[in-house]
């Protein structure tokens, strides 16, 4: 349910599972520190959810997608 929930914000643009301390990781795109404030508030308050961490990416160098 909590993929689900955060996967309907539209600030959400991908939603990974992952190992080690965090369950999910959730790429954000806001378009301002206040936008970007208002949608953590929001992903907060999400039932399920315990606990997050913020962290900016500030720039991919080089990606390693694959290419399909």
């Amino acid at each position: 349910k909590v993929t689900q929930r955060l996967s309907a914000l539209p600030e959400i643009r991908e939603v990974h599972t992952t190992n080690g301390q965090w369950d999910l990781l959730a790429e954000i795109g806001a378009e301002t520190l206040t936008g970007l404030d208002e949608v953590l508030r929001r992903i907060r308050d999400i039932p399920g959810i315990l606990g997050s961490e913020t962290n900016l990416m500030l720039a991919t160098p080089h990606s390693t997608r694959a290419r399909l």
